[in-house]
Protein backbone atom coordinates (compact mmCIF):
# COMPACT_ATOMS: atom_id res chain seq x y z
CA UNK A 1 0.00 0.00 0.00
CA UNK A 2 2.77 2.75 1.00
CA UNK A 3 4.17 1.63 -2.26
CA UNK A 4 1.41 2.10 -4.23
CA UNK A 5 0.72 5.88 -2.16
CA UNK A 6 4.22 7.13 -3.01
CA UNK A 7 3.97 5.68 -6.23
CA UNK A 8 0.75 7.91 -6.74
CA UNK A 9 2.05 10.73 -5.29
CA UNK A 10 5.55 11.10 -7.65
CA UNK A 11 3.57 10.76 -10.42
CA UNK A 12 1.42 13.78 -9.69
CA UNK A 13 4.59 15.61 -8.66
CA UNK A 14 6.22 14.75 -12.63
CA UNK A 15 2.55 15.53 -14.01
CA UNK A 16 2.64 19.09 -12.21
CA UNK A 17 6.79 19.65 -12.99
CA UNK A 18 6.12 19.31 -16.29
CA UNK A 19 3.41 21.26 -16.50
CA UNK A 20 5.45 23.79 -15.39
CA UNK A 21 8.05 23.28 -17.27
CA UNK A 22 6.26 23.92 -20.41
CA UNK A 23 4.59 26.99 -20.13
CA UNK A 24 8.34 28.29 -18.72
CA UNK A 25 9.37 26.94 -21.83
CA UNK A 26 7.10 28.86 -23.76
CA UNK A 27 7.21 32.06 -21.67
CA UNK A 28 10.89 31.72 -22.42
CA UNK A 29 10.71 31.52 -26.00
CA UNK A 30 8.18 34.38 -25.85
CA UNK A 31 10.63 36.67 -24.49
CA UNK A 32 13.48 36.03 -26.73
CA UNK A 33 10.68 37.51 -29.52
CA UNK A 34 9.12 40.02 -27.49
CA UNK A 35 8.85 42.71 -29.94
CA UNK A 36 7.45 40.63 -32.42
CA UNK A 37 4.95 38.88 -30.11
CA UNK A 38 3.60 42.96 -28.81
CA UNK A 39 3.47 43.03 -32.18
CA UNK A 40 1.30 40.30 -32.69
CA UNK A 41 -0.95 40.85 -29.84
CA UNK A 42 -1.60 44.73 -30.90
CA UNK A 43 -2.36 44.16 -34.77
CA UNK A 44 -4.75 41.22 -33.21
CA UNK A 45 -8.47 42.45 -33.18
CA UNK A 46 -9.09 39.78 -29.85
CA UNK A 47 -7.43 38.35 -27.27
CA UNK A 48 -8.79 34.63 -29.49
CA UNK A 49 -6.75 36.18 -32.63
CA UNK A 50 -3.71 36.68 -30.79
CA UNK A 51 -3.46 33.80 -29.37
CA UNK A 52 -4.15 31.91 -32.42
CA UNK A 53 -1.74 33.97 -34.18
CA UNK A 54 1.00 32.86 -31.57
CA UNK A 55 0.54 29.15 -31.73
CA UNK A 56 0.97 29.70 -35.63
CA UNK A 57 4.19 31.84 -35.75
CA UNK A 58 5.60 30.14 -32.57
CA UNK A 59 3.79 26.79 -32.58
CA UNK A 60 2.61 27.21 -28.84
CA UNK A 61 0.13 25.09 -28.14
CA UNK A 62 -3.16 26.57 -26.16
CA UNK A 63 -2.04 26.58 -23.02
CA UNK A 64 1.56 28.48 -23.65
CA UNK A 65 -0.62 31.06 -25.79
CA UNK A 66 -3.10 31.53 -23.29
CA UNK A 67 0.18 31.77 -20.33
CA UNK A 68 1.48 34.35 -22.75
CA UNK A 69 -1.65 36.29 -23.76
CA UNK A 70 -1.89 36.90 -19.64
CA UNK A 71 2.08 37.52 -19.22
CA UNK A 72 2.81 41.03 -17.18
CA UNK A 73 4.60 43.57 -18.46
CA UNK A 74 6.98 43.33 -15.65
CA UNK A 75 7.70 39.67 -16.85
CA UNK A 76 10.02 41.19 -18.89
CA UNK A 77 12.50 43.17 -17.14
CA UNK A 78 15.84 41.16 -16.95
CA UNK A 79 15.54 40.34 -13.20
CA UNK A 80 12.16 38.55 -13.83
CA UNK A 81 13.86 36.74 -17.33
CA UNK A 82 16.32 34.99 -14.82
CA UNK A 83 13.95 34.10 -12.27
CA UNK A 84 11.76 32.17 -15.15
CA UNK A 85 15.15 30.79 -15.98
CA UNK A 86 15.92 29.60 -12.77
CA UNK A 87 12.39 27.96 -12.10
CA UNK A 88 12.47 26.49 -15.84
CA UNK A 89 16.19 24.34 -14.40
CA UNK A 90 14.72 23.84 -11.03
CA UNK A 91 11.64 22.28 -12.72
CA UNK A 92 13.51 20.23 -15.18
CA UNK A 93 15.85 18.87 -12.75
CA UNK A 94 12.84 18.20 -10.40
CA UNK A 95 11.44 15.76 -13.80
CA UNK A 96 14.33 14.14 -13.94
CA UNK A 97 14.10 13.23 -10.11
CA UNK A 98 10.77 12.30 -10.25
CA UNK A 99 11.38 9.84 -13.42
CA UNK A 100 14.53 8.43 -11.05
CA UNK A 101 11.93 7.63 -8.60
CA UNK A 102 8.87 6.17 -10.64
CA UNK A 103 11.15 4.34 -12.21
CA UNK A 104 12.42 2.71 -8.77
CA UNK A 105 9.23 2.79 -7.08
CA UNK A 106 8.09 0.02 -10.15
CA UNK A 107 10.84 -2.06 -9.52
CA UNK A 108 9.72 -1.76 -6.00
CA UNK A 109 6.40 -2.88 -6.66
CA UNK A 110 7.38 -5.49 -9.23
CA UNK A 111 9.98 -7.15 -6.93
CA UNK A 112 7.24 -7.42 -4.33
CA UNK A 113 4.67 -8.38 -6.74
CA UNK A 114 7.02 -11.24 -7.45
CA UNK A 115 7.94 -12.36 -4.21
CA UNK A 116 4.18 -12.42 -2.93
CA UNK A 117 3.43 -14.60 -6.40
CA UNK A 118 6.45 -17.04 -4.33
CA UNK A 119 4.54 -16.66 -1.41
CA UNK A 120 1.52 -18.68 -2.22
Amino acid sequence: HQVNVVTRRTEFDLRKAKERQHILEALLKALDFIDEVINILRASKSIAEGKERLMERFGFDEIQANHIVQMRLGQLTGLEREKLQEEEEKKRNEVVEAKKETASLEKLRERKLCSSVRAR
